[in-house]
């Protein structure tokens, strides 16, 4: 029976994971061998780590922006006091804010956030822009 490529190196990681997990020995050839490569190629590997970082950082924010925007639709995707609907202005302000319990701007970050696990604290919210979050919040009254 012929296997492909793909099984063959899916067995051989396999193999390299259970020899990493269960040989000290080897775990610490391995951690020497990948700090004696990042020193003697310092540049390439900072260029590899930005570039890294640069894609998962846009992966991260195009999540983030996908679940406020699930969030605010749930509020019906307009500022509650003028009726902007862009969604990088748009902010969840907490009605009593006794009864928050989390900033939903943290919730959006998780990668694996459901509309189903912030519905209860969406429920306690108006959706404003930042310029009518403001005013709600502003100690004394400009007008």
């Amino acid at each position: 029976m012929k296997i492909s490529d793909r099984e063959r190196q899916d067995r051989r990681n396999a193999r390299l994971v259970e020899r990493t997990k269960n040989d000290p020995e080897y775990r610490e050839r391995k951690r020497k061998a990948s700090e004696r490569w990042r020193n003697e190629n310092r540049e390439k590997y900072e260029v590899q780590q930005s570039e890294k970082y640069q894609r998962r950082k846009k992966v991260i924010l195009n999540k983030y922006m996908q679940n406020k925007k699930e969030c605010a639709d749930y509020l019906g995707g307009k500022c509650c006091g003028c009726g902007a609907d862009n969604l990088i202005v748009l902010q969840f302000h907490h009605r009593d804010p006794e009864m928050k319990q989390y900033a939903l701007n943290k919730k959006f970050r998780r990668m694996a956030m459901k509309l189903e696990d912030v519905q209860q604290e969406l429920d306690k919210c108006v959706l404003l822009c930042a310029n009518c979050h403001t005013l709600e919040h502003a100690p004394i009254s400009w007008h």
